[in-house]
């Protein structure tokens, strides 16, 4: 966890930051969940003083770090090793905190010719190393530290000689349950990122998916379906939708190409054409022989002026993809990667796992039951060869528990075997899966147990 503290910063800057302070943290076999440090943006005379109380050096510098943790070099940050740094508000061990200032950040951006995103970005790695033990106080030191620096800033095309052709932006897929918009997410970026089930409400997170290119990051925000919010849950995914509309620079607003359009659509993307966000419509599920049956509702939309383009694609067969990715770079702005380059989602491990669980659940328990489920990931062992997983699906009622269970244990033999064989493909390694059921009642309806479930609206905050 990273927290802001003193000048502001603009929200891509904030996220690009935490996804630096995530892979800095990795590439030093560092648990980012476990860790919790104060970022601050200061100007030069803050920063003097900061630097003659704590140091005795009357002078204006660049950063400043404040370790709390001892001997951390080559160490893992974790409740066993550093008991006494513990918060007991959250269970996050509190490392320090770095002190920026945006003064000097400005200039030497000038002197060095690159961008001022990319020093404040140095900045954040240098400080974030000193927390962890690194120094520079010699030569070897400093090369261990400068390599370290130079290896998580070019996961974010953050090289010394920035490229300002490179191009990146956030894209929110928005639209009613069903029109597939996971669907369409895993065929942009080439690898299945968000789960998919023909049953609505399949999508509870916002799941990120990330398309890169040789000179360009597109980040796809997946959303739940737009629907009337009936309970705590909904509420939950209500919210997740308005935070994937902050910062972002594209609206993918998607049609089911196979039903007539409603007119509650209609008024939904006209109203955030009318906002300051580009929206692009996408109609889905359109191949050649569906467009003569198309054309008529397709007419509806003309009245929708303010829409940059209206594209029918197919995730299906592939059509209008890459026509749709075109346009999609039209409206990217020039800027660094907010992801490592070679990163395809957000998403941990962990969360994936609960996710190919409930995906199983939903393909294989009958209607009346998925909307009612949830899974936890109660231990997530990691090994070389093996990873070891216990998890439980929590259902609404004591009969929905036998439904899922089935005659003999067949059924959740059953879901268990596709979740792990799903696992296991995603791991790239063997899973030991243990799964059992649990009855929550009416848990949808009750803020405690939707937040416990892993659905927190304070997440989103």
């Amino acid at each position: 966890m990273i927290e802001f503290l003193g000048q502001e910063i603009d929200k891509k800057t904030e996220h690009l930051l935490k996804r630096i302070a995530k892979q800095t943290f990795k590439c030093n076999g560092q648990s980012f969940r476990k860790i919790e440090v104060g970022v601050e943006f200061v100007y030069d005379d803050e920063i003097r003083e900061l630097n003659k109380q704590t140091r005795n050096i009357d002078q204006v510098t660049d950063v400043l770090s404040f370790p709390n943790l001892n001997e951390v070099f080559n160490k893992e940050i974790n409740k066993k090793n550093f008991p006494d740094d513990v918060n007991p508000e959250n269970g996050k061990i509190d490392i320090g905190d770095v002190v920026i200032n945006l003064n000097r950040a400005q200039e030497q951006a000038g002197s060095f010719g690159h961008s001022l995103t990319r020093e404040i970005a140095y900045l954040m790695v240098h400080g974030l190393l000193h927390l962890m033990g690194y120094d520079h106080v010699d030569k070897l030191d400093a090369s261990l530290m400068r390599a370290q620096e130079e290896t998580v800033l070019a996961k974010f095309n953050l090289k010394r000689e920035w490229d300002m052709h490179f191009k990146c932006g956030f894209v929110t897929i928005l639209g009613k349950p069903n029109v597939g918009k996971s669907t369409l997410l895993n065929k942009l970026v080439g690898q299945k990122v968000s789960i998919v089930s023909p049953k609505p409400q399949t999508t509870r997170n916002v799941v990120t998916g990330i398309l890169n290119g040789q000179n360009y990051q597109v980040v796809f925000l997946d959303t739940p379906g737009i629907h009337k919010v009936k309970n705590s849950l909904d509420e939950y995914m209500e919210k997740s939708i308005e935070k994937s509309l902050e910062g972002i620079d594209l609206i993918l607003y998607m049609l089911d190409g196979t039903k007539k359009f409603q007119q509650e659509e209609l008024e939904e993307v006209s109203a955030y054409a009318n906002g300051k966000t580009p929206v692009i419509i996408v109609v889905s599920k359109v191949d050649d022989s569906s467009m003569d049956r198309l054309y008529p509702e397709l007419a509806k939309l003309n009245v929708l002026d303010k829409v940059k383009e209206i594209i029918p694609i197919s995730s299906f067969t592939g059509q209008n993809l890459d026509v749709l990715k075109e346009y999609i770079l039209k409206f990217m702005p020039e800027g660094p990667a907010m992801y490592p380059t070679d990163s395809v989602t957000d998403s941990s491990e962990r969360f994936l796992a609960s996710e190919i669980i409930r995906e199983k659940s939903l393909w294989l328990l009958q209607e009346e039951i998925p909307h009612g489920i949830a899974v936890a990931i109660d231990n997530f062992i990691e090994g070389d060869d093996l990873t070891k997983i216990d998890a439980t699906i929590f259902c609404e009622k004591e009969n929905h528990k036998k439904i899922i269970i089935g005659k003999n244990g067949e059924k959740l033999k059953k879901i268990a075997e596709e979740s792990r064989k799903a696992i296991e493909k995603m791991l790239g390694h063997k899973v030991f899966l243990t799964m059992w059921v649990k009855v929550k009642e009416k848990w949808r309806d009750s803020d405690l147990l939707v937040n416990n479930l892993g659905y927190n609206k304070k997440d989103l905050d």
